[in-house]
């Protein structure tokens, strides 16, 4: 018999989970942690340093008491300021997401493509390296923002998403005579906003993310346990949160939703 393996997903909010479902339908038997720091809730707003501490911290926290075949890092900030740390400190295998530049590239027509991230994301000096890299040809249009990071977290509770807010935000672009035509989501959170900005673009913008490339490196490293039905031992889903609140407690039914079976407390 085959030992069920351990994945561990890390984000400060919900973004992780548009990760998790696509990993879920390749190793639907897997065991999943969901490490949801919403004490560091949005990782985009703080500094390189609050960020390293928190995933090293939390890492450490989570091998304590599991044994990890992989870790995601489902959050583009954490993974470019972290993932080359993490790989030197811990030997299990660790693997981020990050802006989908090179499938943007493959998709644009008119070779201007935006990228929505955290203001940390665009600005950091290793996107622009993989722009350099894999995007020389094409004109890259930048807008950082952390509030819809908020507003995508605030819907997945509940809360209404107004168009005039997304309109504010967005305006930069929106004011300009030519739009991209193709919009990397470069946060894990947009995903769950992509019908509220299509509708404020143009038919025809193509939104792209990272969780199909994801997928890709998952199913490389976890090639062993895909198409194994049942493990020695089934193990169920746990999500953590480093801080107890009425907010997630209201949240529960909705986690459960996704698959989870307990929910745990680490206070980091």
């Amino acid at each position: 018999m085959v030992r069920q393996p351990t994945i561990l997903i890390i984000d400060s909010g919900i973004g992780g989970l548009s990760i998790y479902s696509e990993i879920k339908q390749l190793l639907p038997y897997a065991r999943y942690l969901y490490f949801f720091d919403n004490r560091g809730f949005p990782y985009g707003e703080k500094s390189e340093q609050f960020i390293t501490d928190r995933i090293i911290s939390i890492v450490k926290a989570i091998l304590k008491n599991h044994v990890l075949e992989l870790i995601i890092l489902a959050c583009n900030t954490a993974t470019i300021i972290t993932l080359s740390l993490l790989r030197k400190m811990f030997f299990c295998s660790i693997i981020g997401v990050v802006p989908a530049i090179k499938l943007a590239v493959q998709l644009t027509n008119s070779g201007l493509i935006g990228l929505l991230a955290t203001q940390l994301t665009v600005r950091h000096q290793y996107v622009l390296k993989l722009i350099n890299k894999y995007a020389c040809g094409c004109n890259f249009l930048f807008l950082g923002s952390s509030k819809l990071v908020k507003i995508a977290e605030d819907k997945k509770y509940g809360k209404m998403v107004k168009s005039s807010v997304l309109r504010e935000i967005l305006s930069p672009w929106l004011k300009l005579f030519q739009l991209p035509d193709t919009i990397i989501l470069g946060c894990t959170h947009f995903v769950f906003l992509k019908y509220e900005l299509k509708k404020l673009f143009p038919e025809g913008t193509q939104l792209v993310d990272s969780s199909k490339s994801i997928v890709g490196c998952v199913a490389q490293l976890m090639s062993n346990y895909i198409n194994v039905g049942h493990f020695e031992v089934m193990r169920k889903n746990v999500i953590y949160f480093s801080l107890m609140t009425d907010r997630v407690r209201d949240f529960m039914p909705f986690l459960f939703s996704y698959g989870f079976c307990y929910l745990r407390i680490i206070s980091i």
